[in-house]
């Protein structure tokens, strides 16, 4: 599976959950892919995905609210 960018679909009526997709990303990145890019299909993109609440503290006002298209790679180039 070396060197393959993977979508995966997630879909809200199935039963996979966040938990369950996050497991699939790390296996088929530790196998070797690429990039991993999860689509959740049933989110509206026209709508935005963060709200601003003035209530909470500085610094956690910008509220996601909505799932967003995120694409998993790994960082093999880093030195620590």
């Amino acid at each position: 599976m070396l060197d393959l960018v993977l979508i995966v679909d997630w879909q809200q009526d199935r039963a996979t959950g966040h938990d369950e997709v996050m497991a699939l990303v790390k296996v088929l990145l530790g196998y070797g892919a690429e990039s991993v890019t999860v689509l959740p299909s049933w989110v509206d993109f026209s709508q935005l995905a963060v709200e601003y609440d003035a209530r909470l503290p500085v610094g956690e006002r910008w509220v996601q609210v909505r799932e967003e298209i995120v694409v998993y790679r790994l960082d093999v180039d880093r030195d620590d």
